[in-house]
């Protein structure tokens, strides 16, 4: 990470839960008694579906010994072709791609709109996981479902679905996890106030985690940089609930 220059690789704009709460109440009033319904669908590896340059390519490779491969006497050099797990510039490099897939499927509609509705269909990814937000009108849900799954598999091809994975997520279901928050919609057609978002018992562990260490005793005067960095990316997440 510390040899790949940042500006050789694009930003990324990772979108808010608030996106997704908003979209979620705005179908609510746009559609009064009708239900909404959350999926997600999954990439088969996604970081591996994004070949890197040669020039990126050789900053992921390491130099190892080649006894496993039978050669005694000489050192194997192993390079990652596509994008690495842990590489800064990853979920960078991947959202370019996540965000051309989400612009396909938005610009998407259903057929027999006068039983499916005629807007395009609506949706999200946060590096590569992709949540659909869609009014129960007829077959809606699955048709974006099935709309954003055409979608990743002309860029990344047929077999870039993660189907056994899928077979749960991409149901769509009325209380569903997205990004790390607990979602639900039920009874929100009814009264909006009763569509709730919170936390995944993962994250409430990591606060209780980081409060608990010393670092925010009362008599201590230094923080270190690992724990604020930790701490503001989680206040960061918590702020939307």
């Amino acid at each position: 990470n510390a040899k790949v220059p940042h500006d050789a690789h694009p930003p990324y704009d990772l979108p808010h839960l608030t996106l997704l709460l908003c979209r979620g109440l705005f179908l609510l009033n746009a559609y009064p008694g009708v239900k909404v319904k959350m999926a997600k669908v999954d990439i088969k590896s996604a970081y591996r579906q994004v070949w890197c340059c040669i020039e990126t390519a050789r900053n992921l490779s390491a130099a190892l010994p080649g006894v496993a491969a039978g050669m005694m006497d000489k050192d194997i050099l192993a390079a990652c072709l596509s994008l690495a797990f842990g590489a800064a510039f990853s979920p960078a490099e991947y959202g370019v791609w996540a965000e051309a897939i989400i612009q396909v499927h938005s610009r998407l509609r259903p057929q027999e709109g006068w039983l499916n509705g005629t807007q395009c269909f609506n949706g999200a990814s946060f590096v590569d996981d992709a949540a659909l937000l869609e009014p129960e009108m007829g077959n809606r849900p699955h048709m974006s479902v099935a709309a954003y799954e055409w979608a990743a598999k002309q860029f990344f091809g047929q077999n870039c679905i993660q189907v056994e994975k899928g077979a749960v997520e991409s149901k769509p279901s009325d209380k569903m996890t997205v990004w790390g928050y607990d979602i639900n919609w039920t009874g929100a057609e009814r009264d909006t106030s009763l569509a709730s978002v919170g936390f995944v018992e993962a994250k409430l562990a990591k606060a209780a985690r980081l409060i608990g260490q010393s670092d925010f005793d009362r008599d201590c005067r230094k923080v270190s940089r690992a724990v604020l960095a930790e701490t503001t990316g989680l206040l960061e997440f918590i702020a939307p609930v």
